[in-house]
């Protein structure tokens, strides 16, 4: 979403000379839906001991029921008379998030809120306070803090708008944030920090950390040799194999060479004295003595009542994976604390290595990406293990990953040790030339894929927009580069991530005339590394390293400006063009430039943006639909698709087209 929602009567009042900014802190804090002592609640305290219908004074908590309530909190000297808003608000202070285009994820935003805290007599959130025979003492904030201990991550809205009589919800832009931290202050006053609902992430690891341990070895090979003899369902092993009847019981027995190459089957049942192993089904091709078998197990047994931790590939509807040691193991079933795989081609999985496992050995569950895209690897790093929810991600993710990665860039992957989220998602958008953030306005976790632009856009201009005197431009030369390579395909999924020989492929792409001595005459090459892609993503990988030489070919430029409310219509990551003396063409006249908005602060009497180049050089376009007139009858919004071109320039002298 690239522009902010607003109602009528807002976009008025900011129209009007003299407005009066107003804050509000809507705080949505959980509350239990049952009366105390009344079914389902089976508490019984006497009057008096009542709980407060929070989970942490719960007297039954078998019985509590969440639902939630909103606390309104106004600044302080605003007239809100009869709509419950307490004047406890004293300042907000803001740190907004800054869009950075080679960090992918951009920083948590937060505002830190100073509140007064002072004595009331508790009689709006003390559902019982009535019939108290001690009425509640001490200040509102303390309180609130005994019996809401679990407030970490419950929304806050923070409501940025203007005062009028009579009061007008219609005038207020909310933003959305989630509660981080609340403390006692001095001089009665207390803190609350917010943050911005990605801070869920920088908590949450994937996969989760298991502690499972294997309770017998698993070998590699349990017996290898020349088959004996064999029957229609039977094959006796080596005279070396074990002794021990049912020794092999639901192992495979593998042929890999000569008479009967290929097959596979389970033991059903084995005879140590004779060496005759009975399978579940019948061969295709008699084994004889030429035929080489291996026999290896198809399962591993966890301790105790450790099984619970691994996900049931029944249940889950996805590949599942496992790490012993350096070996990555797909399991197809679980039952208890019993995991089992289809054959034996399901160990040594992604470029691991099947070897010996002893005893003991931990079990550590994998999170795999078999083939996905790359909207879907992004949303599930986002909100799998109780991340981020799924109702807060835009449909921007979706949108701007089918405008620019096609199945290229489909991702296989295996992550075999525990990650913060927040950096698997960073390096993946890094990577396609991504940038993703919280959008306090529209509420959403938001994405830009850097890319050229193909739709309409507003034009802020010195004379239009922009505050006169507030503008200026810096050319941010440390982001240029003139080589641009990426090395993937990694060999093995457990081998170090930061080394080239742990990657089967690079490429890279050299922008000689940049390196030239009539352009910069310098070489600064830039290297990146990644698991996410492999020789399947040539490509797209290709395609990653010329996109970014293409886009800093030359240093990107930011504009730091103010704008008036009454323009404040778009939101962080929304396409503008920018025309400022600041930034002149080669005449000295202003020369548009198509840029993204990366910063937006809300200073009350007007707005600081910044906003960075898009840098792409060339006109690009999608193909057109059908239908489209020619060129010369075209509408603007109808020249954003591609035309062709007979000679170097359009018709009316505009350069021509790179389809994209």
């Amino acid at each position: 979403m690239n522009t902010l929602p607003t109602t009528a009567a807002r976009t008025a009042a900011m129209l009007k000379q003299t407005r009066y900014p107003c804050n509000v802190l809507a705080l949505v804090v959980d509350k239990c839906a049952n009366r105390y002592g009344s079914a389902p609640c089976t508490a019984t305290a006497a009057v008096g001991n009542e709980c407060y219908n929070t989970y942490s004074t719960c007297q039954d908590k078998a019985n509590y029921v969440k639902t939630t309530q909103t606390i309104n909190i106004v600044s302080r000297g605003a007239l809100s008379l009869g709509l419950g808003l307490r004047p406890y608000l004293l300042g907000a202070v803001s740190a907004p998030a800054v869009l950075d285009f080679e960090a992918g994820l951009a920083p948590r935003s937060n505002v830190s809120i100073s509140l007064a805290d002072e004595t009331d007599n508790d009689s709006d959130q003390d559902p019982y306070w009535a019939t108290r025979p001690v009425k509640a003492s001490g200040t509102f904030w303390g309180r609130f803090l005994a019996r809401n201990k679990n407030y970490y991550g419950r929304v806050a809205l923070l409501r940025k708008g203007f005062v009028a009589t009579p009061w007008d919800w219609n005038l207020f832009l909310d933003e959305l944030y989630i509660i981080d931290s609340i403390s006692m202050e001095g001089a009665g006053t207390a803190k609350m920090l917010l943050k911005d609902p990605l801070k869920l992430v920088d908590n949450n690891t994937i996969p989760l950390p298991t502690s499972g341990a294997i309770s017998a070895d698993l070998k590699a090979i349990e017996n290898t040799g020349t088959a004996v003899a064999g029957g229609a369902s039977t094959i006796t092993l080596i005279a070396g194999a074990s002794a021990v009847d049912s020794y092999y019981n639901g192992m495979e027995v593998y042929i890999y060479a000569n008479t009967g190459a290929g097959q596979r089957r389970v033991v059903a049942s084995y005879v140590g004295a004779t060496r005759v192993a009975t399978l579940t089904a019948a061969w295709s091709v008699v084994p004889d003595t030429t035929s080489a078998y291996q026999v290896a197990a198809l399962n591993v047994t966890l301790d105790t009542g450790k099984g619970a931790q691994y996900t049931n590939p029944a249940t889950s509807g996805k590949a599942e994976y496992i790490r012993i040691g350096s070996e990555i193991i797909r399991y197809t079933a679980k039952a208890g604390d019993v995991l089992s795989w289809t054959d034996t081609t399901y160990r040594a999985q992604f470029g691991t290595t099947k070897a010996d496992q002893s005893s003991a050995s931990t079990v550590q569950l994998c999170r795999a990406f078999i083939n996905q895209s790359v909207a879907n690897v992004l949303t599930a790093l986002l909100t799998e293990n109780k991340g981020v929810p799924s109702t807060y991600l835009s449909t921007t993710i979706a949108s701007e990953c089918a405008s620019w990665y096609g199945s290229t860039f489909n991702i296989t992957a295996c992550l075999s040790a525990p990650e913060k989220a927040s950096g698997l998602i960073t390096e993946i958008l890094k990577q396609i030339g991504a940038v993703m953030w919280w959008s306090a306005q529209t509420q959403k976790v938001e994405m830009k894929a850097i890319m050229p632009n193909n739709s309409a856009y507003p034009s802020w201009t010195d004379t239009t927009t922009i505050i006169q005197g507030s503008m200026s431009v810096k050319n941010i030369d440390s982001l240029r580069i003139t080589e641009a390579a990426i090395s993937y395909a990694q060999r093995d999924a457990t081998s170090n991530m930061t080394e080239p020989r742990s990657f089967l492929r690079t490429d890279v792409i050299v922008n000689l005339n940049a390196e030239s001595t009539n352009e910069f005459g310098d070489i600064r090459p830039q290297l990146a590394y990644s698991r996410w892609f492999g020789v399947a993503n040539s490509t797209a990988m290709v395609a990653c390293a010329t996109r970014k030489i293409n886009r800093l070919y030359n240093p990107p430029k930011v504009f730091a400006f103010k704008i008036d409310h009454k323009d404040y219509t778009e939101a962080l990551g929304a396409t503008v063009g920018i025309s400022s003396y600041k930034s002149a063409g080669v005449t000295g006249a202003p020369k548009e430039e198509l840029c993204f908005i990366i910063k937006i602060d809300d200073a009350k009497t007007h707005v600081d943006i910044q906003a960075r180049s898009a840098n792409f050089g060339s006109r690009y376009a999608y193909i057109a639909p059908n239908g489209q007139p020619d060129y010369g009858a075209a509408s603007a919004a109808q020249r954003n698709y591609a035309y062709l071109s007979n000679g170097g320039v359009m018709s009316d002298g505009s350069p021509p087209y790179l389809i994209i």
